[in-house]
């Protein structure tokens, strides 16, 4: 039998694109000043380069938020769940506790 590979999911590049966004919007903004493309040649790298690490950093600190909200939620859900559990199962215990106590009073271990 044939197996399937198993995926690998993997995150977008955000550098990349911003890097790539950076240099569109450079050259953009040369088209609406009138200003000719070899005026600055290196301001394209410097403005695709910096939009590219500004963009990776926005989405470095996105998914570390995220993570931190989900991370939260999970906590939530967990003591949601340990407090119906705890409300469902243990509810007799509460007899065995009281009935424990009430014996403990009855009776001393003094000599």
């Amino acid at each position: 039998m044939e197996q399937t590979p198993v995926r690998v999911n993997k995150y977008p590049n955000a550098f990349l694109f911003g890097f790539v966004s950076g240099g569109c919007l450079e050259m953009f903004i040369r088209f609406g000043t009138l200003e000719p493309m070899s005026a600055r040649p290196f301001a394209y790298l410097r403005g695709a380069f910096t939009f590219g690490v500004c963009l990776s950093y926005y989405d470095w600190w996105r998914r570390c938020a995220l993570e931190e909200v989900m991370i939260a939620e999970e906590r939530q859900q967990y003591f949601k769940t340990l407090k119906a559990i705890n409300k469902n199962v243990r509810y007799g215990e509460e007899d065995e506790i009281g009935n424990l106590t009430e014996y403990l009073a009855g009776s001393t271990t003094r000599v």
